[in-house]
C-alpha cells in the first residue's frame, strides 16, 4: 500500500509523500532552485519570538537581538551549520541528477531597520530588527559560500522588497496588529 501511493504520489506530483529528491531522479529536471535554511533555522518562530509582547515589560529587546546572547548563539551556529547541509544537499542532487543546472536562490530582506514603523512591527525595535537583517545577511552569505564552493548559480535577491518591506508601507509584507499584549498576527511573507 505505502509503495503504491509513494508510486501514485511520484505520478501525479503529490507533494509530502516522498522526499522531493525522489522526483528528481525520476524526472531529471533542466533546472533545480533551492531556497535552504530559514525553516531549519525556524526563523519565523524567532521572529514570532522577537515581536511577541506577553508577558514582558516594555521597552524589551528579544535575547536573539542582544549581542553575545546563547540564543544568538544558537542562532548563528544554526545558520553556520546550513553551509553543511546544503552543500550536501547539492551534492545529492548532482549525484542523482547530473545534467541538472542547479540556482541556490537566497532570502529577501523583509523588514526596514531605520525606518519609523508605528504598529507594523509587531513591536520589534530597531535592534531586533537589524538583528534580524544581520541574521538574514549571514544565512545568504552560506548559501553564496555553498553555490561558490559546488560551483553552483546564486541569485541574490536580498534587496528586492526593498520599498515595501515591513516598516516601509507593507507594500510586499504586511499588517502586524498589536491588540493589548498579545499579538493578532497575519503573515504574507
Amino acid at each position: 500500500v505505502i509503495q503504491k501511493r509513494q508510486a501514485t504520489a511520484l505520478e501525479q506530483f503529490t507533494p509530502a509523500v516522498v522526499p522531493q529528491i525522489e522526483f528528481v531522479k525520476q524526472y531529471q529536471p533542466r533546472l533545480i532552485t533551492i531556497t535552504a535554511g530559514g525553516n531549519d533555522i525556524g526563523f519565523t518562530d524567532i521572529l514570532r519570538y522577537c515581536a511577541s509582547t506577553y508577558g514582558v515589560v516594555l521597552p524589551y529587546t528579544c535575547d536573539y537581538a542582544k549581542e553575545g546572547s546563547e540564543l544568538q548563539k544558537t542562532l548563528y551556529g544554526s545558520i553556520d551549520a546550513q553551509y553543511h547541509y546544503t552543500k550536501q544537499l547539492v551534492a545529492k542532487l548532482k549525484d542523482v541528477s547530473p545534467h541538472s543546472k542547479i540556482v541556490i536562490i537566497g532570502y529577501p530582506s523583509f523588514i526596514a531597520i531605520g525606518a519609523v514603523c508605528g504598529i507594523n512591527d509587531g513591536s520589534l525595535n530597531t535592534r531586533e530588527r537589524s538583528a534580524i537583517n544581520g541574521a538574514l545577511v549571514r544565512l545568504n552569505e552560506a548559501l553564496k559560500k555553498v553555490a561558490q564552493d559546488t560551483s553552483v548559480s546564486y541569485v541574490d535577491v536580498q534587496d528586492s522588497l526593498y520599498g515595501g518591506r515591513m516598516c516601509e508601507g507593507g507594500e510586499y509584507v504586511t499588517e502586524i496588529t498589536t491588540l493589548g499584549t498579545a499579538k493578532i498576527r497575519r503573515e504574507y511573507f
